[in-house]
């Protein structure tokens, strides 16, 4: 058992709201969006020589990506931060209201699949987030943990990624195949660290693979 980092991770706890439409959200609500983009794109570039750093993986020969890594990266985290209810109201807003700031916006589609190219970006990035925040200078943060089902545990088929996922229980689903994910977050919401296993994992082995990472860092698990 161990904890790997196979998806983009999120940095900010999402507070629960009414799910409005972009049409509904009130002028302040806007406002705010756009300072949050601002905040994103700001604490990307004070990286310095971020290209050096963010590439977008082509795994099959091509036409060029429609956005540069850099402007995908900070429409992931920008996604995130303002609390949008939805991955397809974030596309739906961004695409009525970010089209001057990213005018080769692409559709949802494409954009999911450069967000997946990016993923070592979004990741290196989010890591250094939480220091550029200082999210582990507190007292003390939060650890839980979630069911991440990736197949339906009574198809008899290997299923999505098989050898990696498999079926666990998990109070809130019941039994599910998947992953087991563990996220600690500091008082304000700020997320610390995270990693995952195969759902079957128990917590407390997952929280002492975590606690071991923490006590002595290995470039193997960066996320913890």
């Amino acid at each position: 058992m161990g904890i790997s980092m196979n998806g983009p991770p999120v940095w900010g706890l999402r507070t629960v709201r009414n799910k409005k439409s972009e049409e509904e959200r009130s002028p302040k609500g806007l406002e705010e969006g756009e300072k949050g983009l601002s905040c994103s794109q700001n604490l990307f570039e004070s990286r310095g020589k971020q290209e050096d750093h963010c590439q977008i993986d082509h795994p099959n020969p091509g036409p060029d990506a429609s956005l540069s890594c850099s402007e995908v990266v900070t429409l992931a985290v920008f996604g995130q931060w303002n609390r949008f209810p939805s991955e397809q109201a974030f596309y739906r807003y961004a695409q009525g209201h970010l089209k001057g700031a990213f005018p080769s916006l692409p559709d949802r589609t494409q954009f999911n699949r450069l967000q997946r190219r990016s993923r070592d970006s979004i990741v290196k990035f989010g890591l250094h987030l939480m220091e550029a925040l200082h999210g582990q200078a507190c007292l003390y943060e939060l650890l839980d943990s979630s069911g991440v089902p990736t197949a339906d545990a009574k198809r008899r088929e290997a299923g999505w990624l098989p050898g990696q996922a498999d079926i666990g229980w998990s109070n809130r689903m019941g039994w599910y195949e998947g992953f087991h994910l563990l996220v600690s977050i500091n008082p304000d919401g700020l997320i610390t660290g995270f990693g995952f296993s195969s759902a079957s994992t128990h917590n407390h082995r997952l929280a002492e693979t975590f606690f071991a990472a923490r006590a002595q860092p290995i470039p193997q698990l960066p996320s913890c």
